[in-house]
């Protein structure tokens, strides 16, 4: 039901109380394993889906389980535990590593994939349970309709905006083997999928900015401080527009040096509307948490979910005649105009910050580097040497404003 969502706004409004806050909720959030989990598994047994019963079990446990893990660490965000939030999130996919391998040449020796499995339905699902526990304990808080009212009302409609969200990644991929019959079908879906995968890896750093921004935005906003918050933004896109410049600059080289296949690197002139979506992506993160903030999560959703017809429109419309490419601009074309919207609704609730002005620079620069990319794809010298010379460029501004990042 996204209710680790609420959590950011609950802060706010629940300044004091939110360890009951949180309990409250995550009591509500089982009953909803219950009856949502139940429901499942009926309908994989009345159905007779042709599934071993016990990966369903894991599958739902296991689901749940992530919830609880993104529950708890949404709290350490708001709590700015960074060193607590990095330990947990590296060291429990390392121990699910570690136990696959041990469980790969010991129990499962003729069954690897079920190792994998099992690994991740057992660390996530203790994990988990731990996590649950603590959060229960601490707050002491199971009942309580007022907080259960304000985190459905808040987190419903993002059921929505998480669909539609998932449709405008996806769709593509499904289309481009759906549209095109055959083995070019399935050959242009590899090629996508492959660019796409490495275009996106950008997403890393914006998850990282992310969640950093949140509590930040959040809280100053909370004590008014509305040229901060203006001041941070600009320097948050000043750095995330450099990882872009350099994956835009890089890339086809870096895509040719990690896939092997050469049959994969005609599709390296992808990369600039792919990667070009992953700064749209970010940039509507701020205007995302604006609504947020201001609970508008029904007309996030609506947004999102005009960005996903319209992403789905384009793709049924040019797909067929122009094949992958027409889904990797049709991918920008969505998140820019998402971005947009986004933007002015942001706007529409508050004024007094994030203005146009403060991303423009950012925005001219990746849009001519975009260019610059397309005309040089065949001429690494000439990226190359201007990535050197914008590098020297963003860590001389970025190691100057520093304090800000550091300090807020």
């Amino acid at each position: 039901l996204f209710l680790f969502q609420s959590i950011v706004v609950a802060f706010k409004d629940f300044t004091k109380d939110i360890d009951k806050y949180l309990s409250s909720v995550l009591t509500l959030s089982f009953i909803s394993f219950i009856f949502i989990g139940s429901a499942i598994y009926g309908a994989v047994i009345l159905l007779n889906i042709e599934v071993p019963h016990f990966i369903v079990l894991f599958a739902i446990l296991e689901s749940y389980a992530e919830f609880i893990i993104s529950f708890y660490l949404q709290k350490l965000i708001m709590k700015n535990q960074y060193k607590i939030y990095a330990f947990i999130s590296s060291t429990f996919s390392i121990v699910i590593v570690i136990l696959s391998l041990i469980l790969m040449f010991t129990l499962f020796k003729n069954n690897k994939p079920m190792a994998r499995i099992f690994s991740a339905f057992f660390i996530e699902t203790l994990l988990g349970i731990i996590l649950g526990v603590l959060t229960l304990v601490k707050g002491k808080s199971y009942i309580n309709l007022t907080y259960w009212k304000y985190s459905l009302k808040y987190s419903v409609p993002l059921i929505i905006h998480g669909s539609a969200a998932y449709i405008l990644s996806q769709s593509d991929r499904l289309m481009l083997s759906g549209l095109i019959k055959g083995s070019d079908g399935l050959f242009q879906t590899g090629i996508y999928s492959v660019i796409y995968n490495f275009g996106m890896l950008a997403q890393v750093v914006s998850t990282a900015l992310t969640n950093i921004w949140i509590p930040f935005f959040t809280k100053s906003l909370m004590n008014k401080k509305t040229d901060l918050i203006d001041k941070k933004a600009k320097i948050f896109t000043d750095v995330f527009s450099f990882v872009t410049v350099g994956l835009l600059l890089s890339g086809p080289e870096i895509m040719r040096f990690m896939v092997r296949n050469e049959d994969y690197w005609s599709g390296a002139n992808m990369l600039v509307p792919i990667t070009t979506s992953a700064f749209a992506m970010f940039l509507y993160s701020f205007f995302t948490t604006t609504e947020g903030y201001y609970k508008k999560t029904f007309v996030m959703s609506l947004n999102t979910v005009i960005a996903a017809v319209i992403n789905i429109s384009l793709n049924f419309l040019f797909i067929p005649k122009y094949g992958a490419m027409a889904a990797a601009y049709a991918t920008l074309v969505a998140y820019v105009i998402s971005a947009v919207m986004h933007y002015f609704m942001a706007r529409k609730f508050n004024k007094e910050f994030l203005s146009i002005k403060i991303f423009l620079n950012s925005i001219i620069i990746v849009f001519l580097v975009s260019a610059l990319t397309i005309f040089t794809n065949n001429c690494w010298q000439i990226r190359w040497l201007t990535l050197f010379a914008l590098c020297v460029l963003y860590v001389r501004h970025i190691l100057k404003n520093f304090s800000i990042i550091k300090n807020g």
